[in-house]
């Protein structure tokens, strides 16, 4: 049985406490944050005990009693997590954004590996249900050579985010960089998974709520040869109020065979030349739980047999290297050529 410690006891914890409750091979033992109100309010809510709830990581890892690190607190904290949880030989689930910089990346990159530990970035949107069936059907090669892909992501969120308005995370209203920051890592890694690595790249990024610091609207164009990309999101579009749905994800994916769409429903349906569309896969949800729960298991499985994550964290720095790669390119208006592999830092 593995021993979970959970750092960091805030709203996104909430989720990784509920969908560890559901491993066969995992048990939470010990919770952690700086925070003494916000740790007894979350320890009474999952049934902790005292004696599990620390204030002090190294208190907790010093205990002997925690063989996983499940870090879910912000990036400027992670570095220093890492490094705590590798010198204890302690394996590290890390929750997005990884880092605040290239540089911050690669000190955790390094600090995992000194230490010889296992170490994952907790990339949980590539494990929506959708998402994975969508790549099965892309590998299948049921749209031929793909030319050209479109992924949009549409909430209504930042017009909502009114001081005094109470929130989940009501540091987003602060945040300098927000949407290709905060939930980009999500984007660009699904991208990467579906599409592969992008060689280069031209982003426009833009704040429409004045109630938030940074952005919430992008276009950006990631490109490889002749494959032709956009990635389209905002947290400012009512498009998400009118089809009642907590937000609208929709990929449409062209190749010289057909054509493979996933709508706001999550129906994927293939459409080929001279014959109607037919439905491949009904509504595949949109539930964060059934994301959570498998990535939480394949982080298991491969501690077990060995295997290399999906999402390990050298390979999250090219993830992290498009985010930043975006902001460049919209802050100079230029287009970012990377280096063939997601400009590694």
């Amino acid at each position: 049985m593995n021993k979970v410690g959970v750092v960091g006891a805030g709203y996104w914890a909430g989720n990784h406490l509920r969908a560890w409750a559901s491993q066969p091979d995992a048990e939470v033992t010990a919770l952690c944050d700086t925070n003494p109100g916000r740790l007894a309010e979350c320890g009474q809510r999952f049934g902790f005990p005292r004696s599990a709830c620390f204030t002090d990581v190294s208190g907790m890892l010093e205990t002997g009693k925690v063989d996983i690190l499940d870090i879910v607190t912000p990036p400027s904290t992670h570095p220093a997590l890492v490094r705590a949880a590798a010198e204890r030989g302690v394996h590290v689930l890390c929750i997005k954004p990884l880092a605040e910089s290239r540089a911050a990346g690669l000190e955790i990159a390094a600090a995992a590996k000194a230490g010889g530990i296992r170490a994952m970035a907790a990339e949980n949107w590539r494990w929506l249900p959708g998402l994975r069936r969508l790549h099965s059907l892309l590998e299948s090669g049921v749209v031929g050579r793909p030319y050209y892909a479109k992924y949009s992501c549409l909430e209504y969120a930042t017009p909502l985010m009114a001081p005094g308005v109470p929130m989940d995370q009501p540091f987003f209203r602060e945040m300098p960089r927000l949407l290709l920051y905060e939930m980009g890592t999500h984007w660009f890694d699904v991208w990467r998974f579906l599409f592969g690595e992008p060689d280069r790249l031209f982003a426009e990024a833009r704040r429409v709520s004045s109630h938030i610091a940074g952005d919430d609207l992008a276009l950006v164009c990631l490109s490889r040869g002749s494959f032709l990309g956009l990635l389209e999101v905002s947290w400012a579009s009512r498009v998400s109020l009118e089809e009642k749905l907590r937000g609208i994800e929709q990929i449409t994916v062209e190749g010289d065979r057909g054509t493979l769409v996933m709508d706001a429903a999550r129906d994927i349906r293939l459409i080929e030349t001279g014959a109607t569309s037919r439905i491949l896969e009904p509504g595949c949800g949109y539930d964060m739980m059934d994301s959570i729960r498998p990535m939480q298991a394949h982080f298991l499985e491969c501690l077990q047999s060995g295997a290399p994550f999906e999402t390990e964290i050298s390979d999250n720095l090219r993830t992290l290297s498009l985010v930043f790669a975006a902001y460049e390119s919209a802050e100079r208006h230029e287009v970012v050529h990377l280096d063939g592999a997601a400009a590694a830092p």
